[in-house]
């Protein structure tokens, strides 16, 4: 084995392994302990405020030094717009969690934006709720066409999974999304990594 190919073995295994830390790190922070009076809003953990903001200053200054100190042969239009969109690809996770904000009712749902739009929307409004477990969100769709998407990274699901199961029929969840907010209202989340939910 060239020293090329695990060089590069290496490079991704130490990926993997600081991705399923960051993933159980956002996991763990999702359970933590609320007020009663915080009970029905539904918020992004503060670990992916914190995360957001990391990488959008790590892509900056990657941006910055590769056209100061650390510019070489490299250094192109092309490879700062690049590591400047990364940086803007971080932004909606920032806004996620200033805006992505929703609470919950008996009567509906108070629902907010990624970029500071809000709905809200009564239960018998919803046509049907399905679970994308490439995107990692439930969606609401309702019969006006409106889609609500819930990440199953918000502190509070199990308390949503509880007042929606209570509010909509059995035949208005897909098999999966039925499966998986039976399992969250029982304190046992989507995982995060995909395949199922966990205890976390």
């Amino acid at each position: 084995m060239s020293n090329h190919v695990l060089a590069s073995a290496v490079q991704w295994i130490v990926w993997g392994v600081l991705m399923a830390l960051v993933m159980g790190w956002v996991a763990r922070s999702r359970s933590r302990a609320r007020p009663t009076s915080q009970a029905r809003a539904l918020v992004q953990p503060t670990s992916i405020l914190i995360i957001g903001i990391v990488s959008l200053v790590f892509w900056l200054a990657i941006a910055i030094l590769s056209n100061t100190v650390g510019k070489n042969s490299t250094s192109t239009v092309g490879t700062t717009l690049a590591f400047c969109a990364f940086a803007i690809a971080s932004l909606p996770l920032i806004t996620a969690y200033y805006f992505g904000r929703h609470s919950i009712s008996d009567s509906g749902m108070d629902y907010g934006g990624m970029f500071g739009s809000r709905r809200q929307f009564i239960w018998s409004e919803v046509k049907v709720v399905t679970y994308s477990q490439g995107m990692g969100w439930f969606k609401l769709e309702l019969e006006s066409g409106f889609v609500a998407r819930l990440s199953a990274m918000l502190v509070g699901l199990p308390e949503f999974a509880r007042v929606a199961l209570a509010h909509l029929p059995r035949e208005k969840f897909s098999s999966e999304a039925y499966i998986l907010l039976e399992n969250a209202r029982e304190g046992k989340l989507p995982n995060l990594m995909g395949g199922g939910s966990s205890g976390a």
